[in-house]
């Protein structure tokens, strides 16, 4: 199951780090700030198989903040696939992956932890919208997990981060919530924030 994307492999005793690029991104996108968070960790970065506008995503939508939810479905199912490929291609353990996902490649990984709920170690959601249509609530006690979200978001209201914080916490995931005073762009502040949090629970 090939598909575009970077492998860099780093320290075994480190994570690796999956990275899920925002609309228009690709995958070197998000490579500067895993980085900042841990240069010793591994990394899969992957770019978005659909094609909007000439601006690659993960999955499709039918319009802005409407998700196609049948393609989403697909693409986290991709998702896992591809995982499963790619662990089995460079020989590292499932159980190594933190993923980090920026608003539309956010929300294809919130989707995956509701979905894939042992597949992941751990999760950073930068300015996710949404995970979708859940199904059912998994178990997810103790599983760590960072929301960073903008104040003055215009894609991502402030009612829809709530509704996700409150679904990952019925989960028994050990989320938190990092606000910031800016849009919907990263900030200094926000990757600052993250990394702090990465470092307390993956030393």
């Amino acid at each position: 199951m090939e598909r575009i994307h970077i492998y860099k492999q780093g320290n075994p005793f480190r994570p690796l780090i999956l990275l899920l690029h925002g609309t228009g991104g690709d995958e070197k996108s998000l490579l500067d700030m895993a980085a900042r968070i841990d240069k010793d960790a591994g990394i899969l970065s992957l770019r978005g198989e659909v094609n909007e506008d000439g601006l690659n995503r993960h999955f499709k939508r039918l319009s802005l903040g409407v998700f196609d939810e049948v393609d989403l479905h697909k693409r986290t199912s991709d998702l896992e696939q591809f995982l499963d490929f790619a662990a089995n291609k460079y020989g590292f353990p499932r159980h190594q992956i933190v993923g980090l996902g920026y608003s539309n490649g956010a929300n294809l990984l919130a989707s995956h932890l509701f979905k894939y709920p042992k597949s992941v170690q751990g999760a950073i959601l930068l300015h996710p919208l949404s995970a979708g249509t859940i199904d059912k609530i998994p178990d997810l006690f103790g599983l760590p997990i960072f929301i960073g979200a903008g104040e003055e978001d215009p894609i991502c209201p402030q009612e829809m981060t709530q509704k996700l914080f409150l679904q990952l916490h019925k989960t028994g995931a050990n989320v938190t919530l990092s606000w910031h005073q800016f849009g919907h762009n990263l900030s200094t502040e926000e990757i600052q924030k993250a990394s702090t949090w990465y470092q307390s629970f993956f030393k």
